[in-house]
């Protein structure tokens, strides 16, 4: 049976990352320190090229400006398909504007 896996913030990776560097100042083994973390090696290596040195805040920044990054290129995307499209077909697939009532005493009855 496999153990669930568990998703960390990168809160909680910054934190985990300072209590290894301070197990292994420590003269800890990696091996012992990686086992008390409850992390695999390859994960602990990922997280020290992805996070290492980082504070918890700037590694909470970091994350934030990964997935609003990635929104912003879903947008673009969207606009550079939407801009490849015929003329025509753009204006039947938009729904019509919603102009502004004409101001009173403009229509002729």
């Amino acid at each position: 049976m496999t153990k669930k896996r568990k998703r960390h913030t990168p809160e909680r990776i910054a934190k985990k990352l300072w209590d290894a560097e301070a197990m292994k100042n420590a003269d800890k083994e990696l091996g012992a320190v990686l086992q008390s973390l409850e992390i695999g090696e390859a994960t602990y290596h990922r997280w020290q090229n992805q996070y290492g040195g980082m504070k918890a805040s700037e590694a909470k920044r970091l994350k934030e400006l990964e997935d609003q990054n990635r929104k912003l290129k879903e947008i673009v995307n969207i606009i550079q398909k939407m801009a490849r499209l015929p003329f025509q077909i753009f204006f039947l697939i938009t729904p019509p504007l919603k102009l502004h009532p004409p101001l009173k005493g403009t229509q002729r009855e």
